[in-house]
């Protein structure tokens, strides 16, 4: 019985947890304000540097560098996906 009651209240505290780190990073479409791939609409560049880097920020899967500028003076950016370190 007792083990019952500790298997439930792990999986309540595991499903719990992982919705409230899911809710961290908002979704591109939510945090853009339009869907990804719609006619007529562009994310700005520093939207897109600012979402990588919220990205890298709430995962340790993510990693953000700025390997330098452009010729207009915006980040060169690189966003790596892996395993976590």
């Amino acid at each position: 019985m007792l083990t019952r009651r500790f298997a439930f209240v792990l999986a309540v505290v595991l499903v719990v947890t992982s919705c409230i780190a899911a809710q961290e990073l908002p979704t591109p479409e939510r945090y853009l304000g339009f869907r990804v791939g719609t006619d007529n609409k562009l994310a700005r560049w520093h939207q897109v540097v600012e979402y990588m880097q919220m990205a890298a920020k709430a995962s340790d899967r993510v990693r953000f560098m700025e390997l330098g500028k452009s010729t207009m003076g915006h980040p060169f950016a690189l966003m790596a996906i892996s395993s976590p370190a």
